[in-house]
Order: C-alpha cells, then structure tokens, then sequence
C-alpha cells in the first residue's frame, strides 16, 4: 500500500439528515441503552452522531485501488467524537466528511476522517474523527494533519477509579 496516493481533503457532503424521534428511540433500544430520555425521543444517545456520519461518510471518494494494493482487510479503528452542541429531536444535520489524515504503522495504515455536523442555524453540533485500519505493509509515511495522541498514560493504568460493565444481548449485533 502506499499512503502518498490516499487522496486528502475532498470534502464530500453536506448531507443532511433529519434526526427522526423514532429512529432516535429504536438507535437506543439497539444499543441497549435503558435511559427514559432516551427511550421517548426526547433526546439523543451520544453515539447517535454515527448515524448521520455514516450517511456522510459513505459519500466520500473511495480511495483509489493503488494506494490499497497489497492491503489484507479494513477494520474500524478509532472514533474521538466531540459534541459542541446537543443533537435536538426534530432537527436536521448537514454533514460534510473531510479525509484529513493518513497514519502509517506496522499494523497497516490508518484512513481517518474529520464528520462536522451544522445543525439549520448553521450551529457546529458534532466533530467526529472516524479511522480505519487498512492492514499490510505500507510505504509514504503519515500524510496530512496531525492527529490527537488519545494514548492511555501508563501512570493512569495504576490509579484505577471503577469499571462498567454493559450487557450484550445475542441479537444485539443484527437488530
């Protein structure tokens, strides 16, 4: 693979997606998440972002199949997102995806997109940073901006303050 020819900066979109009550409730009922808030409509799962980035990001130019020669397989790899704004029932997003950066690693090379979604006023509500791993041998190095190090301090891993644990249901994965 050779990330020198990952084609960067051409900005797909706005795609506008309106933020329907009921899509709201069932994104909630399929990730399980049991808030009342939630389960009425009345507001938004943080996650909820990646529905219209998904719209978005599947308008975005496909990289060109010799910048992924040589590739075994993508998986998804980090999701940083930041909500400027609460995502409002009701409402429609425009979104537009920015491919910003080009990370390469023993692993393979990580593909990362920059989601901004305005929301009618013209209001930033959400910033996602969404990558993917297309793994293999790469050549080019890093190409464009340079990304956040959201890396665990190792200082931090001794300090424990609590654990989660959230249920999975078995059909959790096709619903």
């Amino acid at each position: 693979m050779d990330s020198a020819l990952v084609p960067l900066h051409r900005i797909a979109g706005p795609v506008t997606t309106y933020c329907d009550a009921d899509e709201i409730i069932a994104y909630a009922r399929a990730i399980n998440d049991p808030s009342p808030r939630y389960l009425s409509g009345e507001t938004t799962p943080p996650t909820y972002a990646a529905v219209p980035a998904t719209a978005a990001i599947l308008r975005a130019e496909q990289i060109p199949p010799e910048a992924l020669r040589g590739s075994a397989g993508r998986v998804h790899g980090t999701y940083d997102l930041h909500i400027h704004k609460p995502i409002t029932p009701g409402t429609h997003l425009h979104t537009t995806a920015d491919r910003c950066a080009v990370t390469a690693s023993t692993a393979g090379m990580s593909v990362t997109v920059r989601l901004l979604s305005h929301d009618d006023d013209g209001d930033l509500t959400v910033e996602q940073f969404w990558s993917t791993l297309v793994r293999g041998p790469v050549t080019g190095g890093d190409q464009g901006e340079r990304l956040a190090d959201f890396a665990f301090p190792e200082p931090a891993r001794a300090n424990r303050i609590g654990s989660v644990s959230l249920p999975t249901t078995r059909d959790q994965t096709f619903r």
